[in-house]
């Protein structure tokens, strides 16, 4: 009950300060926070009434009922539109608002930080615009939806659609989606032309029992480890604050010593079995 008490008097202390017109307080890092909050919408070509339900009120009234320390909102899901009114990457054909900015602009008020849910690796969109960008298998076809970490499309969308969070809309973060699991084994000309030339293995293995096929992955592994060190030490070469996750990154996915500049350690799972599967990924995240 003492807890409780002294929790309302801060929130009524600082309820009161931004409506004096004070600073609102500090917004905490995600590695100071506890609690917090995931919406996860992944827009589609069709969506068409996209803000039409995000109201500053809507948004004050989860603030004030749940008092989370952070809130983190779609920006682009896993098809590769972009769920606000983005000028550097493929929106949505219509919005009815900005909900990215209705939500940055209460949260901010309310000293809650805000992130925003972005699909990496996996954008069927920049595959259908740029089939280059795609990852190919190895029967030499495209990938529909996973983009090769070999490839340009970091550069090209990833980098500038973060720096464009972290510069118009003061977006304290973002938790990067469909990063780990869903990278694949490239065929393309350069990947192959790379791994030749790092190893010195002319021939490629296509499957599990071919000849070097664990030298395959480990080369997409660490290929992987490198477009994650390019990403985020270029935004944070430019906006030093934004706190970036790579999803199960660092986690039982990927069980290794931390070489990215990651900001913190999250994943995602699925209801089926889930309390176990925290049990786990908390042990290992702590380590």
């Amino acid at each position: 009950m003492q807890l409780r008490t002294v929790l309302r008097t801060l929130i009524i202390i600082f309820t009161a300060a931004s409506l004096s017109g004070q600073q609102p307080p500090e917004r905490l890092r995600r590695a100071d926070s506890f609690l917090g909050l995931h919406f996860d919408f992944h827009a589609g070509a069709t969506d068409t009434l996209i803000g039409k339900n995000v109201t500053s009120d809507m948004v004050q009234s989860l603030i004030d009922r749940v008092h989370p320390d952070f809130i983190q909102v779609d920006c682009k899901g896993h098809p590769g539109y972009s769920s606000y009114p983005t000028t550097v990457g493929n929106r949505v054909p219509r919005f009815i608002s900005d909900p990215l900015l209705t939500w940055r602009q209460v949260t901010a008020r309310n000293g809650v930080a805000l992130y925003t849910h972005y699909s990496g690796v996996i954008d069927a969109n920049a595959c259908a615009t740029h089939p280059a960008w795609a990852v190919i298998d190895n029967n030499g076809a495209a990938n529909h939806q996973t983009t090769s970490v070999f490839g340009p499309y970091a550069d090209s969308l990833l980098i500038p659609q973060l720096e464009e969070l972290a510069s118009r809309y003061d977006i304290d973060g973002a938790w990067v989606d469909g990063e780990n699991w869903g990278t694949l084994p490239d065929y393309g000309d350069r990947a192959v032309k790379l791994f030749q030339e790092k190893t010195g293995i002319s021939s490629i293995p296509k499957k599990a029992d071919d000849p070097h096929w664990f030298e395959w992955l480990q080369f997409h592994r660490q290929a992987f480890r490198d477009y994650l060190t390019h990403y985020m030490s270029s935004v944070h070469e430019h906006f030093p604050h934004f706190q970036i996750a790579s999803n199960w990154a660092y986690s039982s996915f990927m069980p290794e010593e931390i070489t990215a500049p990651v900001n913190f350690i999250s994943g995602d799972y699925t209801p089926l079995d889930a309390v176990n599967k925290a049990r786990l990924e908390a042990r290992v995240m702590a380590q």
